[in-house]
């Protein structure tokens, strides 16, 4: 969908499942990060941040 808009929006999947290869899974998608929950509010800010035009 990025493509067909011309979107550059970074996406963050967020998921439950912590299956090896789900990160690559998730990236072959198009997303541009991953993390799996329960996480830590901190790791969620730091992959804002990372994306974030400041």
């Amino acid at each position: 969908m990025r493509e067909e808009l011309g979107l550059t929006v970074p996406i963050i999947a967020m998921t439950a499942h912590v299956m090896p290869g789900e990160r690559d899974r998730c990236i072959s998608y198009g997303m541009n990060d991953y993390m799996s929950k329960p996480f830590k509010p901190e790791v969620l800010y730091n992959l804002i941040a990372k994306y974030a035009e400041v």
